[in-house]
């Protein structure tokens, strides 16, 4: 049995096997205890990178942390038209939302709601900080991207996730879907330059190692990934 487990805390275990012939162990594995969930029941862990504390999960809530719903927007032109919180899957089909989380407007990202108790969309500023601590622009992507081509296509230039971020290519909602496997944006809850239209986001892309930011229109569909307030 296991006891007094702490949460978001890696633990490594071996089995012992007994028999007539003695004792055997298998080899070491490991696993890591959830931190926080959702109101949906969704959970996540957590990983610190400098002084922040990040979830190394996409959010893929269907709520506010209140119980309010965000409403799903599968029509095209009524996502666009939106002023108001609204989510959807990539391609609609919830099965991306398992490892990609799901995809927000800028109307979620910037509401004075939480979504997971404790935290909270980053500021354009905190995207800053672990860009700074991460080394660079043109370098902190790549300390952030998942490793490899199981999600990633070719060739996640730079990826060492070193940060343990583990960034993944959720790709985005423009005006289709597109760029799963290529591209992984990241809404702040700032507007870009002050701007009155168009919020900020961070982006990692697999033929570069920058975490790059730019403006996006508040309508667009992109992912979230929670900061520890």
């Amino acid at each position: 049995d296991l006891f007094d487990l702490k949460v978001g805390t890696t633990y490594d275990f071996r089995i012992k096997a007994v028999n007539k012939a003695g004792e055997t162990f298998s080899e070491i594995s490991r696993f890591e205890t959830y931190a926080v969930s959702d109101f949906d029941g969704n959970l996540y862990h957590t990983v610190k990178i400098g002084t922040q504390v990040w979830l190394k999960e996409n959010f893929k809530g269907t709520h506010f942390a209140n119980g309010d719903p965000i409403p799903n927007i599968t029509d095209q032109a009524q996502w666009e038209a939106a002023t108001s919180p609204a989510y959807c899957y990539y391609n609609n089909d919830i099965k991306n939302a398992e490892t990609y989380g799901a995809l927000y407007n800028w109307y979620v990202a910037s509401d004075s709601r939480e979504l997971i108790g404790g935290f909270h969309v980053p500021s354009e500023k905190e995207w800053f900080v672990i860009r700074e601590y991460l080394g660079s622009i043109s370098k902190a992507g790549g300390a952030m991207k998942e490793v490899g081509f199981a999600h990633w296509v070719q060739p996640n230039a730079g990826a060492t996730n070193s940060s343990g971020f583990t960034g993944l290519p959720a790709g985005a909602r423009l005006n289709k879907f597109g760029n799963l496997g290529d591209w992984g944006i990241f809404w702040s809850k700032d507007k870009f330059m002050g701007m009155s239209n168009q919020g900020c986001a961070f982006d990692l892309g697999e033929i570069w190692a920058a975490l790059r930011d730019s403006g996006n229109f508040f309508w667009k569909g992109f992912s979230l990934r929670m900061i520890q307030n």
